[in-house]
């Protein structure tokens, strides 16, 4: 295996990587828009069942949001894995290079 080419199965994996937490960021700030939308504003002077209501609709959505989330979590795991059962010294290659990165970021303040 030439170096070009596992440069650009790590490429293939990073990008698969940098589209997940896109993903789950995008739904993120779903669930908290949808909470706020849903939130009523303090000293609005409505009736109590309308609060109730409107709390019970936002945690429907909320619990929506969530379930959505973890189905897409589910399905980005189930790409990793079927991506890693392909390439699988790609795969060890480019987990050994994120957690060699990882390592060097979080050592550069230590002083041994």
């Amino acid at each position: 295996m030439t170096t070009k080419k596992r440069e650009d199965e790590l490429e293939v994996i990073t990008q698969k990587i940098t589209q997940m937490r896109e993903e789950i960021a995008a739904l993120a700030a779903s669930v908290k828009k949808n909470a706020e939308a849903k939130t009523p504003p303090f000293g609005t002077g409505e009736q109590e069942a309308t609060n109730g209501e409107r709390e019970h609709e936002g945690w429907a959505d909320v619990q929506r949001s969530i379930e959505e989330v973890r189905t897409r979590g589910k399905q980005a795991l189930n790409n990793l894995s079927a991506e890693v059962e392909r390439h699988p010294l790609r795969s060890i290659v480019a987990a050994v290079g994120v957690g060699f990165i990882i390592a060097k970021l979080f050592g550069r303040g230590r002083s041994h």
